[in-house]
């Protein structure tokens, strides 16, 4: 088994609410990251959408209930792991999806109004692709921003967009930025281009710093607001 499918992403887990008693991960893999939640909040429930059967049958152990299969051929399947949610957690699936609008859209409805939703985004507009595209080069990879099973890009714009086009409100967003001394030298070089373009300093900063985007929403207004 590819230790990919068992990775934790403890930036992602630590945005998790952890009042969260009912929690759904869709691409769960083995199970893990839930497995870690549920070890600090023992009185949660933890429940996983997988696609590949080795893994989802390793989730099944670690997890409160686990569903193999494919999210976008039946967006009915929450209702066969639990009630309500009040946590949604999407970590570096949403790219994989032939229409990741219309699963965040339809799976709105099974968390409750005030629950989360926390994703993991890879971030097409950073430095590295934006070197390699200086240089004619666009190549995918087994894994990365250029994961080759990626279907969909984006930008933190384009991110946060998807979200609040489909009835979420993005409450947070984040930046994880695994090479921070090789992003500094790649920024001397390109900052200058980005901003000769238009893009504010800090704004194409930020923007190609990012090797991922973390973005926390809700389900309904701020709580500010409410």
């Amino acid at each position: 088994m590819s230790d990919y499918y068992r990775n934790i992403n403890e930036d992602l887990l630590n945005r998790i609410p952890s009042s969260s008693k009912h929690v759904l991960e869709i691409g769960c893999g083995s199970g893990w990251m839930g497995a870690a939640f549920k070890s600090k909040n023992p009185s949660s429930k933890y429940f996983g959408i997988e696609l590949f059967k080795t893994s989802a049958d390793e989730a099944s152990s670690l997890l409160d209930g686990v569903i193999c299969a494919n999210i976008e051929h039946d967006l009915t399947l929450p209702l066969k792991l639990a009630g309500n949610f009040d946590a949604l957690v999407f970590g570096d699936v949403l790219e994989h999806l032939l229409d990741p609008w219309r699963v965040l859209s339809e799976l709105r409805q099974y968390v409750v109004l005030g629950g989360s939703c926390v994703a993991c985004i890879p971030n097409v507009a950073h430095w590295s692709l934006i070197a390699g595209l200086l240089q004619g080069k666009w190549e995918y990879a087994d894994a990365g921003l250029l994961d080759r099973t990626h279907l969909r890009f984006f930008t933190i714009e384009s991110a946060v967009d998807m979200f609040k086009k489909t009835g979420w409100t993005v409450i947070d967003v984040a930046a994880r930025d695994f090479w921070p001394d090789q992003t500094g030298l790649a920024l001397n070089a390109l900052l200058p281009a980005a901003v000769a373009f238009g893009a504010p300093e800090a704004t194409a900063r930020l923007n190609m710093s990012a090797f991922q985007w973390l973005i926390t929403a809700t389900n309904g207004p701020p709580a500010n607001n409410m």
